[in-house]
Formats: C-alpha cells, sequence, structure tokens
C-alpha cells in the first residue's frame, strides 16, 4: 500500500508531534487493511512548512512532495498523486477529506487497484461524502489517537467481486515482500 497524504488539508493538530501522527496514521492504516505500507508521501506548500516541521516529516519516514504555487496557481495534488499511482501496481491509500480526490480515487480504482482513504473523524464536516463512496475503504482516524472501531476489519467480500481479489492481493502482500523492497521500508 502507497499512501499519499495532503497535509494541508489534514494537517498535524496544533501542538502535536509529526512524527507521532505519522504513526498513528500508519499505525490505523496497517490495523484496518492488514497491510504493509510501503511508502508515504506527503504533499505540501513546502514554502510555507517549516525546516523543523520538513525535517520531521522526514524523519518520520516520509517523502515530502512539494506542491508549491506556480504563478498565483496551487499545486494539483490531485494530479500528482495520479501520475504516481498509475506508475505503481501498488494499492493507493490517500490521506484527505476533499472531494477533487473522488475522481483520483475513481481512475485508480478502475485500473483494479485497492483504494483507501483515511479522514480525520474529529473534523467530519471537512469529509466530502463523494469520496467516502468512491473509495474502498475509508479509514476515520482521531488525531488524538483512536481508531474507529468499525473499520478495522475489512468487509467480506461476494464471490468473484472486486473486493474479493483486492483481499486476495492484500493476503499476498502479507505473506511476501515486494521485489525492490525490504522488511527495514516498514515503520
Amino acid at each position: 500500500m502507497v499512501v499519499h497524504w495532503d497535509v494541508e488539508n489534514v494537517a498535524v493538530p496544533h501542538g502535536a508531534s509529526v512524527i507521532q501522527t505519522c504513526k498513528l496514521l500508519r499505525g490505523a492504516i496497517k490495523e484496518a487493511l492488514h497491510c504493509k505500507i510501503l511508502d508515504l508521501y506527503v504533499y505540501a506548500d513546502v514554502t510555507t512548512m517549516t525546516p523543523t516541521r520538513r525535517q520531521d516529516m522526514r524523519l518520520a519516514g516520509a517523502d515530502v512532495i512539494d506542491v508549491s504555487s506556480v504563478q498565483g496557481k496551487s499545486g494539483q495534488v490531485d494530479l500528482a498523486i495520479l501520475a504516481r499511482a498509475l506508475k505503481s501496481t501498488e494499492g493507493v491509500c490517500i490521506v484527505t477529506g476533499d472531494a477533487d480526490y473522488a475522481y483520483t480515487l475513481s481512475v485508480i480504482s478502475n485500473s483494479g487497484r485497492l483504494t483507501a482513504i483515511v479522514y480525520n473523524k474529529d473534523n467530519l464536516s471537512s469529509v466530502s461524502t463523494s469520496l467516502l463512496e468512491v473509495a474502498d475503504y475509508a479509514i476515520g482516524v482521531a488525531l488524538n489517537g483512536s481508531v474507529e472501531e468499525e473499520d478495522k476489519d475489512p468487509p467480506s467480500p461476494a464471490p468473484g467481486d472486486k473486493a474479493e481479489l483486492m483481499n486476495t492481493w492484500l493476503a499476498q502482500q502479507k505473506s511476501t515482500t515486494p521485489i525492490g523492497s525490504t522488511e527495514a521500508s516498514e515503520t
């Protein structure tokens, strides 16, 4: 599973540790989807991010992707995620609540890959209904440390449907290490 986090949409809570927030998000995704997290990409306007925050993101094992404004136009995070995701065969998890990502998730899902969103369940008004409908899985995380109970176990799929194929894929991911990665890449 590859995680893409729009940190400007689902921010690290004021006064919270960046490293602990990354750890919380990783733990919630692993627990809910029973999978390995291969990469964590954080999309941010680095011109507004402090050097300490960037360093903490790196220390937490995240790759910070700069989506700074270009000529007054904000970075197209959804397109950056889509371009990166379509180069891979891994499942995709997006940490966001923004409806702009519904199309991105649809395209990735239509390519046969598992999709999930992680949203801040402490701020449900910021979560798009269309995201919840499009994603294969939705994981509500309270950034104070709790994971929504009903999202811990993926639902049992009907025989032959896409969810069954994805659950089989997830089971294979748990039992094998993908080519080019090591157990050490999982944090």
